[in-house]
């Protein structure tokens, strides 16, 4: 029986357009590609998903992001390709479903922490299904030094 164990996570990119101004008339489109591929090792499948916030038929994005969840799996079926004679694996597809599925909510929640920590400008980004809002936040004012009474 074939089963997965998650190997590693990791956000490999992360782009943000600190020019961008939303603008009312335009909403926001949510887009999500993943690809999976197995490495000539025949041990891992690695998951890519990419994540975009941009308008509608428009390059102009406010956030692309890349996430890469490396699976080691366990009981995967190499085989030769019968026209190509290269390697192949068998991966039953619902299992592949469900490491897509995984994969794609590792890359949520890493672009989201990300994201979280990150000031577009003047602006918060709130990250949910599709983007959900942009709230105008104040600069900070700097605050004065701390003074500390002398001691003698």
């Amino acid at each position: 029986m074939m089963h997965a164990q998650v190997q590693s996570i990791r956000l490999t990119d992360f782009n943000y357009n600190p020019d961008y101004v939303p603008t009312e008339e335009v909403p926001i489109t949510y887009q999500l590609q993943a690809l999976n591929r197995v490495p000539e090792d025949g041990e891992t499948l690695e998951i890519t998903v990419g994540i975009r916030y941009l308008e509608p038929d428009s390059a102009n994005f406010l956030l692309s992001a890349t996430c890469r969840t490396v699976y080691k799996m366990m009981g995967m079926t190499r085989l030769k390709h019968p026209e190509t004679g290269r390697p192949v694996v068998d991966v039953a597809e619902v299992l592949l479903q469900q490491l897509s599925v995984e994969a794609v909510a590792h890359a949520r929640a890493l672009v989201a922490a990300h994201t979280a920590g990150t000031w577009f400008e003047q602006y918060h980004v709130s990250l949910g299904g599709a983007l959900e809002s942009l709230i105008k936040v104040p600069p900070l004012e700097a605050e004065a030094p701390n003074k500390h009474p002398e001691t003698e």
